[in-house]
This record gives structure tokens, C-alpha cells and sequence, in this order.
């Protein structure tokens, strides 16, 4: 990352190499104040308390690892050039650490401020080097090792010394191993290129990372989230990059068509691999809102009562133990049975004929089939219904009572309605015919016979007789009947 850091923080900046120079003497000072940002590379601090150099130009200033005579190189010491600011006793000093070193100071560790100036090599104290960076706060990450595809939520950046980037390019993204300048190359981070959304906080980012890089970030592994804008280096805190919890996926629900009244039942199931535990919920879609699905592994059943006849969506959500949710559905269509609408009963006589027309309604069905039932004990017949959705009803009542007459229809989907009404019947008097006796004048205390017929519309009456004869005495009269019409006989002395 140095190298792009140094295209794009430093612009026309020359890299300087450490100068030989023969110093004429070596010196020391005090340095307080020190403030050193590990992602910009500016270093800030007082310094007084000079033994040699005040008054002389500062050739170079920085952090060094040690404090003796030509200790400086390339891997112990990070400085910038200036070669115009006159060194001052006290000062304060600041600039951006750009040699061309291998060393990075560290937060934790023991270094020296130097001063070179007027041919003087110039060191302070030792002390720990407390520094600051560029830091930031993700979360929300996910990160896909197949697609590459990287989201996450970013907020509360803090910049160090030096910082003032929020607000401007982002110039990269992405997943780094380590969070330290200049940790940054090809075997460390994996990115993309950006160079046109603004850094805001918070942001949600995403992207596709797609640097030529060796490093591949796994699940598993230790990492920061990173940014580059032009002269900060942003990292996010440490965490663990953890496969993508993925939802329960639940398999196809039963579609079913049922009767109004009737109950919905259905096995279900779902898949989760990366997950141990779950909770149900179910809604049968009828108004009586979400409700908990007991799961049996990953197995559950699902049983409702309809009572309304309509379309219904029934919707099962399974959620994990990492708070991901999968949601599955399926259609329930409840049959509307036909309707059958009121029709007349009536008071007849026995023997009668009862009649009737009626109809019914059923939009959602193709073909029906009826029954009767006349509440006379001769149980449910087929019923002709006409094309119009309407039938007649006729019918003979052969005893007095009161009677209900159920019509049934029953739709191609299995609904079936009714309707009913009632009918009264009255009983009707038995009608005597002409008495059958001797003609000519008996002895008295002769026994003599009569007869009559009678009939009775009520076919299934049974009858008794009484006998008058006229002269105080009435008996029991023996009857002789079928289908309600018969001989009464009776001997008299």
C-alpha cells in the first residue's frame, strides 16, 4: 500500500534518502507533546532544552529506533526534509514523515525525536511512542469468498493527527490483514478501486473486491475493513470474517382447495446448514394474524379450520439462532357451497300433494347434483335440478304430521348446501259408506250382522269402529282395512 499511498497522498513529493553528512558534533534536547498518527504519518511535538544546532537550518526531522552517530538508515529512522525552518529553542515542530525508509515507528515503541541541523545530529529522550490512527467502527459485514462481493456498515471515524479526509474520494475499499502503515500490499489486503463516492460517516458501503492481490481473506480469519482517501489510511476495528448466515430455506407448501368449514392440513419442511436452532410462526391468512409453529427439527405440520369461504395465503416464517429468517407460502382456496334459497312449505291434507319450486346460488362451482328428503321416513332421493339452477318438489304426505322437506345440492367441489321447509299435514275424517243389514223385521234377541265400508285418504291411518244400534246398546266393531279403507263387521244378538 506504500506505493499508492505515496502516488496519491504525496503528489510531486521527492522521497529523500538519508544524506552522508560529517557532523560536527552531536547533541540532545527535550521532547514533549509528541503526537504521531500511524496513518498519515505526521508527527507533531515541542522540543527544547537544545545542547547544540539553535539557530541553524533543520536539514531533516523525525522518529528514529536509536540515538548514536550514524545509528540513521533506511530501517531505523522516518523523517521529512526541510532545509528552510531555522531551529529555534523552544519549538514547535510538525510535517508528514515521507522519507523512502523501511522503518515505520509503532504505537508501543521506544523511540527518539532527531533533529539534524547544522551539521549537528540532534536526539531526544527516549520514550514509548504513544500514536494515534485513522480508525472507524464497521459493522454489518459480509463478505462472499466466491462473488468477492463485500457490504458493510461504517460510522464513527476518528482521525488522528494529520487526518481531514471525511468528506472526500474514497480511492479504495476493502479487507486488510493487518492495520498498520505501510502493512498494505499484495499479500495483505484485497480491495477495489474507487476514486468517485464520497467518504461520509456513517456510510454503507459495498463493493466487489478485485485487486490484482495474493491474499485471499477466509472465513475464519482475523481482518480489518479498510479505506483509503487522499492522506489517511482508515481501518476498522479487529474482528472475525464469518461466513454469511444464510435464512432457512422452506420447501413448497401444499396448494389445497377445501370446502368451507373443512380444515387445511399440510406437512412442511425447511434446510438450514449453517445454522442449530429455530423458531416458527405461521399465518393462515384469514384474519386471525401470525401465531407460533411448533417445529419438530425441521419438520413442522400445519392444521386450520376455514370458515370463510375465499382465497387464502397461509405464510410460514422459520428464523435461526443467528436471527436470519426464511418465509414460505402457499394458497388455500375455499369452496363457497351452494346456496340454497328459501322455498315454501305448506298445510295440506292427508293424501295430498305437495308442491313447491325453488333455486340456489353457487358462483364459483361448474355442475351440481340435488337430493330430497320429504321428512316422511322414505329417506333422501335424487333431486332434478334445471340448467336455470332452480327444481320443483312434489310430493304425496299419506298420514298426518308435520314434516320438514331438505334439499340438498352439492357442487363439483365437494360443498354441498341446504334448505328447508316445512309441511304440515292435516288428518282427514274417515268417510262411512252405506250400512249392509237384514232388511225385514228380526225376533227379538236374534243375533243379526252388519257391515260398511269406509275409506280414509290417509293410507296409512289404522281405524277402530263403534256401533250404534239404535236401541241404547253400542259395541267394538271388527274392521277389515288396507291402505286406510276397509269393512267394519259386527254381530249383534
Amino acid at each position: 500500500m506504500i506505493k499508492r499511498i505515496s502516488a496519491i497522498i504525496f503528489g510531486l513529493i521527492t522521497f529523500l534518502t538519508l544524506p552522508v553528512i560529517a557532523f560536527a558534533s552531536s547533541g540532545t534536547f527535550t521532547a514533549s507533546s509528541v503526537n504521531y498518527n500511524t496513518s498519515t504519518l505526521v508527527v507533531s511535538f515541542h522540543a527544547s532544552s537544545f545542547t547544540v544546532g539553535t539557530g541553524t537550518t533543520i536539514h531533516i526531522a523525525g522518529i528514529s529506533s536509536c540515538n548514536t552517530t550514524g545509528c540513521g538508515s533506511t530501517d531505523t529512522e522516518r523523517y521529512c526534509g526541510d532545509n528552510s525552518t531555522i531551529l529555534t529553542d523552544p519549538i514547535d515542530y510538525s510535517c508528514r514523515l515521507n522519507s523512502a525508509s523501511n522503518y515505520f515507528p509503532r504505537n508501543g515503541d521506544t523511540v527518539y525525536i532527531e533533529f539534524q541541523a547544522g551539521g549537528n545530529q540532534l536526539y531526544s529522550q527516549a520514550f514509548t511512542l504513544s500514536a494515534t490512527s485513522d480508525i472507524f467502527t464497521a459493522s454489518g459485514v459480509a463478505y462472499n469468498t466466491s462473488t468477492h462481493l463485500l457490504s458493510f456498515h461504517a460510522a464513527s471515524f476518528i482521525g488522528g493527527l494529520g487526518s481531514t479526509s471525511v468528506g472526500s474520494a474514497i480511492h479504495i475499499a476493502g479487507i486488510s490483514s493487518c492495520n498498520y502503515y505501510p502493512c498494505g500490499s499484495t499479500n495483505t489486503e484485497f480491495y477495489c478501486g474507487d476514486n468517485s463516492t464520497i467518504l461520509t460517516d456513517p456510510i454503507d458501503y459495498s463493493c466487489t473486491l478485485n485487486s490484482n492481490s495474493n491474499y485471499r481473506p477466509n472465513y475464519g480469519d482475523t481482518v480489518y475493513l479498510e479505506f483509503q482517501t487522499p492522506g489517511d489510511q482508515w481501518y476498522s476495528q479487529a474482528f472475525t470474517l464469518t461466513a454469511p448466515n444464510n435464512p432457512p430455506v422452506i420447501n413448497q407448501l401444499s396448494n389445497q382447495s377445501i370446502n368451507e368449514g373443512a380444515t387445511y392440513s399440510a406437512s412442511g419442511s425447511f434446510t438450514d446448514t449453517d445454522s442449530t436452532s429455530w423458531t416458527g410462526t405461521v399465518d393462515y391468512g384469514d384474519g386471525g394474524g401470525t401465531q407460533t409453529l411448533t417445529l419438530s427439527g425441521t419438520n413442522f405440520t400445519l392444521n386450520h379450520t376455514y370458515t370463510t369461504a375465499g382465497t387464502f395465503t397461509v405464510t410460514v416464517s422459520v428464523t435461526d439462532n443467528q436471527g436470519a429468517t426464511g418465509t414460505g407460502t402457499a394458497t388455500v382456496t375455499v369452496n363457497a357451497p351452494p346456496q340454497v334459497n328459501s322455498f315454501s312449505g305448506g298445510t295440506i291434507n292427508e293424501g295430498g300433494t305437495y308442491t313447491s319450486n325453488g333455486s340456489f346460488t353457487d358462483s364459483d362451482s361448474t355442475s351440481w347434483t340435488a337430493t330430497v328428503d320429504y321428512g316422511d321416513g322414505g329417506g333422501a332421493n335424487a333431486l332434478t335440478l334445471n340448467s336455470d339452477k332452480t327444481f320443483s318438489l312434489s310430493h304425496v304426505y299419506k298420514d298426518n304430521g308435520t314434516y320438514t322437506v331438505t334439499v340438498s345440492v352439492t357442487n363439483n367441489q365437494g360443498a354441498t348446501g341446504t334448505g328447508t321447509a316445512t309441511v304440515t299435514t292435516n288428518n282427514v275424517v274417515p268417510t262411512v259408506g252405506t250400512i249392509t243389514a237384514p232388511s225385514s223385521p228380526v225376533i227379538v234377541n236374534t243375533s243379526i250382522t252388519a257391515s260398511a265400508n269406509f275409506t280414509d285418504p290417509g293410507v296409512l291411518d289404522t281405524h277402530t269402529a263403534s256401533w250404534n244400534w239404535g236401541d241404547g246398546n253400542t259395541t267394538t266393531g271388527t274392521v277389515t282395512e288396507s291402505n286406510g279403507s276397509g269393512v267394519p263387521i259386527r254381530s249383534s244378538l
